[in-house]
C-alpha cells in the first residue's frame, strides 16, 4: 500500500497530516479538511458511496470532514477517528 500523502486537497493546501491507519489520513488545510483514503483503499469504497460524497470527490480518495467522513467512519468501523 502506498503512503503517499497528497500536498493539495479540494479545500487547499494541505498544513496538516495526520495517518490513522495505513492508507487512511486526517488532511487539515487552512480552510477545511478531510479524511483521504489510498487508491488502494478508495477502491474497496462502493461507488453507491462515493457517489454521495460533496461533488463526487470520493472518487478521487476525499471525503469532508463534516458529512461525508461518516460515510467512511461507517465503512471502517474498527479505526478510531
Amino acid at each position: 500500500m502506498q503512503d503517499r500523502q497528497p500536498t493539495t486537497t479540494p479545500w487547499g493546501q494541505v498544513q496538516e497530516v495526520r495517518t490513522i491507519a495505513p492508507g487512511i489520513s486526517v488532511l487539515s488545510t487552512a480552510s477545511h479538511g478531510g479524511i483521504y483514503l489510498s487508491p488502494e483503499l478508495n477502491d474497496q469504497v462502493p461507488d453507491q458511496v462515493k457517489e454521495q460524497t460533496f461533488n463526487g470527490l470520493g472518487f478521487q480518495g476525499f471525503y469532508e470532514e463534516d458529512e461525508d467522513a461518516q460515510l467512511i467512519r461507517g465503512l471502517f468501523p474498527q479505526l478510531r477517528f
